[in-house]
């Protein structure tokens, strides 16, 4: 399917999950639904978790079809706009709702501990006409118009503890949806798009900082201008020369695992899609 959208999808493991032999919990996929729209999915497995691999591969890959499904035959795809708040929030939780079902079912069949496969999700529905955005968890989801300013999508949710979250498999998730499971429609000219692990956080966004005297963290949450707009550009540069998907995301993936000294000393994990409209570079 020929698209409008430009998009690079990679998770690639991080330092300390290869000296300490696990495998990479992360997991990504991009649906596209026709020329101008599409859904992506980021989930970032449990650490201490013992599938949450399994678990972020069947958010990813079962979440990107049934929310596909969903959207489909919606007014985001056949009349290019936005779907209300409320239709958007019932959709994203039905979806989630059966993939809880999946989870379940998996765990069931294998004899595992549903918590064994615990992840984050984001999910982000993506048109030139707007985004719509659900997730649990922390990661982190940006997005630019006609600017060359990017803005955060959401902000990530956070545990008791510093370096906690909740995740898809929380009690407290299901028990206070309200609460833990965020949804989020921007009505506006969209021209990129982005959504990470929070193994790419540091490296992307303005976060966790301590002011001079003072004890607390606190997190700013802004998008790097000088990370994304040169990251737009890179991506419209390998679209004129007629680079393939299986080009784009191998790039991106050499980018993640050793693109600047930072990422190549990243402990945890690294996800990241970026989704550019063509002819919008910054």
């Amino acid at each position: 399917m020929k698209t409008n959208w430009i998009t690079a999808t990679a998770s690639v493991i991080g330092k300390s999950h290869i000296e300490n032999d696990l495998p990479c919990q992360d997991a990504s996929r991009v649906k596209r639904l026709s020329r101008n729209c599409g859904v992506a999915i980021v989930a970032d497995g449990a650490g201490s978790c013992m599938y949450s691999q399994l678990g972020s591969k069947i958010l990813t890959d079962r979440g990107v079809s049934l929310f596909a499904k969903k959207l489909a035959k919606s007014a985001f795809v056949r009349r290019k706009r936005v779907l209300r708040k409320d239709h958007w929030r019932r959709i994203a939780l039905g979806c989630f709702n059966e993939l809880y079902n999946v989870l379940a079912a998996q765990a069931k069949k294998n004899d595992y501990n549903l918590k064994d496969l615990s992840s984050t999700i984001i999910v982000v529905a993506f048109a030139p006409w707007g985004l719509m955005v659900a997730h649990i968890g922390d990661g982190r989801a940006a997005y630019t118009n006609s600017s060359p300013v990017w803005k955060a999508l959401f902000t990530p949710c956070s545990g008791s503890e510093a370096g906690t979250t909740v995740f898809f498999t929380s009690d407290r998730v299901w028990d206070q949806p309200e609460k833990y499971i965020e949804t989020t429609v921007v009505n506006d000219s969209i021209t990129g798009f982005s959504l990470l692990s929070d193994g790419m956080e540091k490296s992307s966004f303005e976060c966790y900082i301590k002011k001079p005297g003072e004890v607390r963290y606190f997190d700013p949450n802004i998008p790097f201008v000088n990370f994304f707009n040169p990251v737009a550009n890179s991506l419209q540069a390998m679209s004129v020369k007629g680079w393939n998907q299986k080009m784009i995301n191998g790039s991106w993936q050499n980018f993640l695992s050793s693109g600047n000294e930072r990422l190549v000393n990243e402990p945890d994990d690294k996800t990241m899609i970026v989704g550019i409209l063509k002819n919008s570079a910054k």
